[in-house]
């Protein structure tokens, strides 16, 4: 998201229908194309799963397996993702980049290490197989790395850079989940394989586009703990955000709604499905929000701080605040009344 506001004032200053289309659509692939991206990875495998003819169990299995561990290793890194940016932030802005690249690898190993021991003795108990297991812990790996590079993709600004890393990942996981059906290949264990090669392809793209803007140093890989130390309360609040956006899940899955899929690994579908299609429909005012922020609500924001720091007089400060007031009031407005339609619209559309 960082700078995204650049960009969007730019292209909202231009006028016409098409302009517009085009402004909303830049804003809403930067700020959900990577969810929208992992949906529709989730999607296209089913797809071909139900086209070969793969049975339910295995399909539901994939799904858990799939779901569980971009949860575990999401949660794993949102207690590192808010000092690490914090850490970034501080060496953008004292221009010290050769300290980024050691900190990436170095966050990597601690997380690594950490996350194979404590998901791998979850995979030892949950009743996947050796090899589901192994291929679990495969992806876990590489989906850490991944979460981790996007705290120092965000530095980039390279958006487009970052949305075709998540594009290549589906065109792979997808022609290589083709070929494991097509050669016969176990489903499970194909699929999973599939996944993680998409998803290692996204690693090496991202880990590219890093090497392209950072420079290599022998700066020590440990320098960030400093910041982890310095600033426990920003690691604290991440992963506990985390647990709070999650927990529910593992409450209803092992809540009377919960069907146990295999040994440890639970789904409740009555839930999820209409969760799933409920966060969607939150994207819309998620886009709207950003843009009304950056475009409208912003300028104003500027304005009405920029007269007490520049000795603007008592009459023109009270005249920005009132402007700045209506503009937050009538943008959130407009946004309530968006999602209002879009969420009747689905309701009505329900039974379908």
């Amino acid at each position: 998201m960082a700078g995204i506001g650049f960009e969007l004032k730019r292209l909202f200053r231009r006028k016409g229908l098409f302009a517009t289309m085009r402004a909303y659509g830049y804003a809403g692939i930067v700020c959900t194309g990577p969810m929208l991206l992992g949906v529709l990875l989730q999607v296209g495998i089913l797809v071909l799963c139900g086209l070969w003819g793969v049975g339910r169990a295995n399909q539901d299995l994939l799904v858990c397996m799939v779901t569980y561990t971009l949860l575990a290793s999401l949660t794993l890194t949102s207690f590192f993702s808010m000092p690490v940016t914090r850490f970034l932030a501080d060496m953008l802005f004292a221009e010290r980049e050769d300290e980024i690249l050691p900190s990436f690898w170095g966050s990597n190993a601690i997380m690594l290490v950490a996350g194979t021991v404590l998901y791998g003795v979850f995979l030892l108990f949950s009743g996947a197989t050796l090899l589901q297991g192994l291929l679990c812990l495969w992806l876990f790996n590489i989906m850490i790395v991944n979460w981790n590079g996007m705290s120092y993709l965000t530095a980039i600004k390279d958006y487009r850079g970052i949305l075709c890393s998540f594009a290549a990942a589906i065109g792979v996981a997808c022609l290589c989940a083709l070929a494991a059906l097509a050669l016969g290949l176990p489903p499970v264990e194909g699929l999973l394989a599939s996944i993680a090669l998409g998803y290692g392809v996204m690693l090496a793209w991202d880990v590219v586009l890093l090497y392209r803007y950072f420079p290599r140093s022998d700066r020590s890989p440990w320098r960030f703990l400093r910041w982890l130390d310095q600033f426990m309360p920003l690691a604290l609040t991440g992963l506990f955000t985390n647990l709070g956006l999650f927990a529910h899940l593992v409450i209803i899955w092992a809540g009377p709604i919960g069907v146990q899929i295999k040994g440890l690994f639970y789904g409740a579908p009555y839930h999820d499905v209409p969760a799933l299609i409920a966060f969607l429909t939150t994207l819309v005012t998620t886009v709207n929000f950003v843009v009304s922020v950056e475009v409208n609500f912003y300028p104003r924001y500027r304005d009405y701080y920029s007269l007490f720091n520049d000795g603007g007089v008592v009459g023109d400060i009270v005249v920005a605040e009132e402007e700045m007031l209506s503009t937050l009031n009538s943008e959130l407005r407009f946004c309530a009344l968006k999602q209002l339609f879009v969420t009747a619209a689905v309701i009505s559309l329900e039974t379908t």
